[in-house]
């Protein structure tokens, strides 16, 4: 489907400098020749943190700076690096009308905001791209407003060799370097290159790669996402509060961190997730989010809810969607290698000026490797497996359900 009407459509990328607020803006870099031989994970990459005049120098290829420490200085540009301003916040980066204009409500009927978030926006040169993953709660929508993304999707049952390593909250990573064509044998995978007024509903839990690509109108792709809550949500978030806590010190551990007892003890979220989720599954029975009965303690229908958003956006654009067809996993592999935007191409281009007074300023990687193994991702994935959570919430329902009485009668 089209978003046609969506005011964001008339926008002009090369004024793009204008959209944005008198602050800083990170851009996440990446190595173009890297995509192919790794996954380029957004922990795992420096940042660039821009003056807002600044920026679109940088992104139209008119400009370079100068190599951050771990690249002995040697000039990055877009025709060797992809920057990518990844789920980006609107009020917060960008000028007030701007920011309202994202806003899906006004122009997508169906799709009434449902929780306390907000759209989210994405910027990105040819080559920049989200590892495959998929969100452990809610749907969403995404609107192409330029330039072209290319979307790699694949239903959640396929064999992915899901990983929460490195730990980002509500993230589930695939093993496989999707973007560099490894896709595995006995998935069912889908493709579509969103264009400029093009719609992507993303269904929960499908496993989706995105890339932007090479577009001949655009130096850049820019798109709006929203995401949306479901009943289920509940639940997925005791399950986050479990591995939250488990992988914390994992992950302190694996970058050097000898505090570990303060990282234990700083995971608080754990007890109120599961009083929730108690709650939840006490409550008296009613239509699920895809319009069936909750299974649970209580057998009783006592009331109606209102339809899941997900079901009312599906019926309501229904007639004006293309499904996607699979693509045999070796075929795509192939599209994969031989159609892609991490070709590197060297330039002599004018350098910003470094510096907190200057131009821009270098931002480390939020998580540098000391000692790397895997073993050591194998000992992650393990903590985080479905049986391991599982036994954990158990637990903690039995305790919360039925406390300890107190050793002590004279402690208060």
């Amino acid at each position: 489907m089209k978003a046609s009407k969506y005011p964001p459509m008339k926008w002009e990328i090369k004024d793009l400098s204008k959209w944005f607020k008198q602050v800083p803006i990170d851009v996440r870099i990446g190595t173009k020749k890297d995509a192919l031989t790794g996954i380029q994970y957004e922990k795992r990459c420096p940042k660039i943190s821009f003056k807002r005049g600044r920026i679109g120098e940088w992104l139209r290829g008119e400009a370079a700076i100068a190599g951050g420490p771990s690249n002995d200085g040697v000039p990055v540009h877009t025709g060797t690096h992809w920057g990518y301003l990844d789920y980006k916040t609107p009020s917060q980066y960008l000028d007030r009308k701007y920011a309202m204009a994202l806003k899906f409500s006004d122009t997508f009927n169906s799709l009434k905001p449902n929780n306390n978030s907000e759209e989210r926006f994405w910027l990105g040169t040819p080559g920049a791209n989200t590892p495959c993953h998929y969100d452990t709660n809610g749907f969403s929508i995404h609107v192409q407003i330029t330039g072209c993304k290319r979307w790699i999707l694949f239903p959640p049952t396929d064999p992915m060799r899901p990983s929460r390593f490195p730990y980002v909250e509500s993230t589930v990573y695939s093993r496989y370097n999707v973007a560099g064509g490894h896709i595995p044998q006995g998935a069912h995978p889908r493709m579509v290159d969103l264009k400029a007024g093009d719609v992507l509903f993303l269904p929960p839990k499908w496993w989706h790669c995105v890339i932007v690509m090479e577009d001949e109108k655009s130096f850049a792709a820019f798109s709006v996402s929203r995401s949306y809550s479901l009943k289920s949500d509940v639940v997925e978030r005791a399950k986050e509060a479990v591995i939250e806590c488990l992988m914390s010190p994992l992950q302190h551990a694996a970058e050097e961190d000898d505090d570990l007892e303060d990282v234990i003890n700083s995971s608080r979220q754990l007890p109120g997730h599961i009083s929730q989720l108690i709650d939840y599954e006490n409550r008296p029975n009613s239509a699920g989010d895809d319009g069936n009965e909750d299974t649970g303690p209580s057998t009783k229908r006592t009331r109606k809810v209102d339809p899941c958003p997900m079901t009312s956006f599906y019926h309501t654009y229904r007639e004006l969607g293309e499904l996607l067809h699979t693509i045999e996993p070796s075929a795509l592999s192939n599209r994969l290698l031989a159609d892609n935007p991490f070709t590197s191409v060297e330039k002599e281009l004018p350098l910003l000026t470094p510096g907190d007074d200057g131009d821009y300023s270098w931002r480390e990687p939020e998580m540098v490797l000391q000692n790397w193994s895997l073993d050591l991702h194998n000992i992650f994935d393990a903590f985080c497996d479905d049986s391991t959570v599982d036994r954990v919430i158990q637990y903690w329902r039995r305790m919360h359900r039925n406390p300890a009485p107190n050793p002590n009668p004279n402690d208060a």
